[in-house]
């Protein structure tokens, strides 16, 4: 009996041996001590599901959170839609309504208000749009939307004199202007106005580019920097996020706990990071204009690009800067014949600051407020000719850290008109210089450094506006008259 049983334990151990064999030698080719856990074939299938439960703790399940608390917010009416439009449906068709919001994630405060926001602020859109209607978006500044007053702007004046001229068409001309606002909110607005069946595009902007949101001004808090585009594109397509806004609540809170800051340096950026941030300011600006002039296109429109005319007989240059490289010596010399001709100047001794100025310009002939004060003297000498190159010196040489157009801009405005089929170009700054005595744009023309009266609100919209709006609207009956151009 024992030797059988003997046999049978020789038997099974025999048989079970190859199989443990077969795993000692799977483990041993596998680089793993016996008894350390499942065969080699199934071994990839715990990896995968370590890796699925990894992407749902790290991906899913935040997201879904996120997304969760979003709903919350939504659902408890937090926040606000930061839509350039906000969409209303009244007698069975649909009203497009300007989101004074769109504009407040621009500003340290809410505009609702202030002189910002008001009566010619309004704009509503009604969709479908009415059969032989010829609908124009005006966007820019406050410029173009007629600041300080209001009653008279591009938009009023367009209306007015297409109706007069063309009374069998119906026109609709809306302001998407808004004042302090550069091309980066207008980017995104005629965006929104691409979709409401336009018919043409006129563009007057381009006078808050350095201090407008994202400009140059702002780069003083933020460490003299200005952010790249794909940055701003992305906080302004992500405003509308409910979380978004209650992180910039929370965050604004928590600023206003703090000592205020020293916001002295917000004008007195040194020179030479001014001029290395402009060239990304204008940069962003070709960009937009780019943007705007392909949003019309697509959308069937017409797009009118219009340089903008600036005060340089009696706005001062805002920030000047010298030559790089200029030793202390030669700077110390420069600052005497200044202050000899300031003096000069002030004493009315035209001729004798003019002497001081050219010997302080053959140091350092960069210097923007150097030419104004020049152009000054020469004009009171009655030198127009040689007054207007100074003055046009002193316009090209100001880093425009405040609110007023730039040549550089309008070269930009002029190559993006010239770039694009169905893109016409406006000189209105040209224009201007042609309508001002011995062709330097002043009081005259200008409220102030950039906004112009009422007489030359009026001469801009008969001399280009006007007349390259009839050339692009494809909805006026032939042969109807073309407007009269009158005398400045």
């Amino acid at each position: 009996m024992g030797t059988a049983t003997s046999k049978e334990s020789d038997r099974h151990c025999s048989s079970v041996r190859p199989q443990q064999d077969g795993k000692e030698a799977a483990f041993a080719r596998e680089g793993k001590p016996r008894g350390s856990g499942r065969l080699p074939g199934n071994a990839s299938r715990p990896r995968r599901w370590q890796w699925a439960r990894w992407f749902v703790a790290v991906v899913v399940l935040p997201v879904a959170l996120l997304g969760v608390a979003e709903l919350v917010l939504r659902g408890a009416g937090y926040g606000h839609s930061t839509r350039p439009f906000i969409e209303r449906h009244c007698h069975g068709g649909t009203v497009h309504v300007l989101n004074g919001h769109f504009f407040d994630q621009f500003f340290f405060a809410p505009i609702g208000g202030t002189y910002l926001w008001n009566s010619w602020s309004w704009v509503e859109v009604t969709q479908p749009k009415p059969p032989k209607t010829c609908r124009v978006f005006v966007f820019g500044g406050s410029a173009a939307q007629g600041f300080p007053y209001g009653f008279y702007c591009f938009r009023r004046m367009i209306e007015t004199m297409l109706q007069a001229s063309y009374p069998q068409t119906q026109f609709e001309v809306y302001c998407a202007a808004f004042p302090a606002v550069d091309s980066h909110v207008m980017r995104p607005m005629a965006k929104a106005c691409a979709e409401l069946d336009p018919d043409v595009f006129v563009v007057y902007l381009g006078n808050n580019e350095a201090n407008g949101p994202f400009g140059l001004l702002q780069a003083a808090d933020r460490g003299a920097t200005v952010p790249h585009l794909a940055f701003i594109r992305t906080c302004i397509r992500t405003s509308d996020i409910r979380l978004v806004q209650l992180t910039g609540n929370l965050a604004a809170w928590v600023q206003r706990l703090r000592p205020p800051a020293d916001k002295s340096g917000r004008s007195t950026l040194d020179g030479s990071v001014q001029a290395e941030l402009l060239d990304r300011v204008y940069d962003h600006y070709a960009a937009n204009l780019e943007a705007i002039c392909k949003a019309g296109i697509d959308a069937g429109a017409s797009v009118v690009l219009c340089t903008v005319g600036s005060n340089i007989r009696d706005w001062r240059p805002s920030s000047s800067i010298h030559t790089a490289g200029l030793n202390s010596a030669a700077l110390d010399e420069w600052q005497r014949l200044y202050d000899e001709g300031r003096a000069r100047e002030e004493a009315g001794m035209w001729s004798g600051a003019v002497e001081a100025y050219e010997e302080a310009e053959g140091i350092d002939g960069v210097h923007a407020d150097l030419h104004f004060r020049l152009g000054c003297c020469y004009w009171n000498l009655e030198l127009y000719d040689t007054a207007r190159e100074h003055f046009l010196r002193a316009w090209e040489s100001d880093l425009f850290v405040w609110i007023r157009a730039t040549p550089r801009g309008n070269e930009i405005v002029v190559n993006s008109a010239a770039s694009k089929d169905g893109v016409y170009l406006a000189d209105c700054a040209l224009a201007l210089q042609g309508a001002s005595p011995h062709g330097v744009p002043g009081k005259g023309l200008f409220c102030d450094d950039c906004h112009l009266t009422f007489q030359f609100h009026s001469f801009l919209q008969f001399c280009f506006v006007s007349d390259l709006v009839c050339c692009s609207m494809p909805v006026l009956p032939p042969g109807q008259s073309k407007l009269r151009r009158p005398v400045p």
